[in-house]
């Protein structure tokens, strides 16, 4: 009996010993329980590094150059639809204005002058060879047009050299008109230069007449006319008279005389 109890009381200590030690409750809590991630006003409060400083300020300045990038991508757009916008209406007015340009009646008769012409000998009743007030009356704008000497008559000469200005004018318009090669020619139209359209336009309405470039040309001629003392159809040195270096900047091709055509150049180009 001693003995049974002897053994059972080994076995117990034997069974105690080896039981796997229980965790204590403060222990457990302490492993399971896990630290929470900073919060996001511990992260701001945080102190940036220096190199955590110049990414963030590399990754601001991407931001503001996209964002100035597409500022300036819209300000373009509006511009050029505001300019668009203005341009379309420019042409629009400068077509109705050609367009009424055209259907407006000339400051002279074409087919009225060369009957005229025709029959020049007839109207000169007095034989003198011109057409005084008495014997035809030609409007103020058309007399200004034909009379090349000033003296408010106008010459069978007179007429010749009027129609070969309308020729002229019918070549200037087919050379520089990109539209259709007819007068009246708008300014955006004109493929002759600012300068020359500036001076032709006289009237500075932005639209190029036909009788503007008749103007044109017989302006050139009278300047002509009136250095040309020998009456040869050019201008020398000598009837030039003011300095070879301003002659030769007006003699174009070189040639030792100052042509018509020069003179106009001289004109627009603001030199004569």
């Amino acid at each position: 009996m001693i003995a049974v109890i002897c053994i059972q009381a080994i076995l117990n200590v034997y069974f105690w010993k080896n039981l796997p030690e229980a965790p204590s409750p403060k222990k457990t809590a302490k492993q399971s329980v896990k630290k929470p991630a900073a919060t996001a006003k511990e992260q701001s409060s945080a102190p940036m590094t220096s190199q955590e400083i110049y990414v963030y300020t590399l990754e601001l300045d991407e931001d503001v150059r996209k964002l100035t990038h597409e500022v300036e991508k819209l300000k373009q757009k509006q511009a050029h639809m505001q300019g668009a916008s203005s341009t379309e209406k420019t042409v629009q007015a400068d077509t109705a204005k050609v367009q009424k340009n055209r259907e407006s009646n000339n400051d002279y008769d074409v087919s009225q002058l060369q009957e005229i012409q025709v029959n020049f000998s007839q109207l000169d009743s007095d034989g003198n060879g011109k057409l005084e007030a008495n014997e035809f009356t030609f409007q103020k704008d058309v007399l200004q047009l034909i009379d090349l000497d000033l003296d408010a008559m106008v010459s069978d000469k007179e007429l010749k050299r009027f129609f070969t200005f309308l020729e002229n004018a019918k070549d200037h318009a087919k050379q520089r008109d990109q539209n259709d090669g007819m007068f009246p020619i708008a300014k955006d139209e004109y493929s002759g230069g600012d300068k020359r359209f500036g001076f032709i336009d006289s009237n500075k309405d932005g639209i190029l007449s036909e009788e503007e470039y008749i103007k044109y040309r017989k302006q050139g001629l009278l300047e002509r006319r009136r250095f040309d003392i020998d009456k040869n159809g050019y201008i020398s040195p000598e009837e030039f008279g003011q300095g070879q270096v301003r002659f030769e900047k007006i003699d174009e091709n070189n040639n030792g005389q100052i042509e018509t055509y020069e003179i106009r150049k001289a004109m627009y180009m603001g030199y004569w």
